[in-house]
């Protein structure tokens, strides 16, 4: 078996994608606070596997990785998107296009979801999957 130092964009995807896409992991990799490469494997940069998991729970934190809370707890569009593992733009898309519920609660102009309304909203979302076999023509 070999060992690898490192982790590269593919396996990422496939360890902490949770339904992202691989444009949002490319993004991540441009982000200044993003691990520098430890070398190459192929085509792509391979990156320091603790660095990276370090990086991502600062940074785009997973589902499993936001505490439960209560139900009754009020979250921001922020605060979903953490809990959620999906980006801010991709609710806030959501909220536009009429896919998510109205906000229970507004203060201040900031509009904030219970807890539970956000977990309703989610399960009845299907996860993002990129289509096989799109060409780019």
């Amino acid at each position: 078996m070999i060992i690898r130092p490192g982790i590269i964009r593919p396996e990422i995807q496939e360890r902490y994608g949770h339904g992202r896409s691989e444009r949002t992991i490319e993004n991540w990799t441009k982000h200044p606070d993003w691990p520098a490469p430890v070398g190459r494997r192929g085509r792509w940069h391979e990156y320091p596997l603790e660095a990276v998991e370090a990086w991502i729970a600062k940074h785009a934190p997973t589902e499993e990785s936001t505490p439960a809370g209560k139900p009754t707890d009020l979250l921001t569009v922020q605060e979903i998107a953490a809990h959620s593992g999906r980006g801010e733009s991709t609710i806030r898309g959501y909220i536009s296009r009429g896919r998510w519920p109205a906000a229970d609660k507004e203060e201040n102009g900031v509009k904030l979801w219970f807890r539970s309304t956000v977990d309703r909203a989610l399960a009845g979302l299907r996860p993002y999957r990129p289509r096989e076999g799109r060409s780019s023509e």
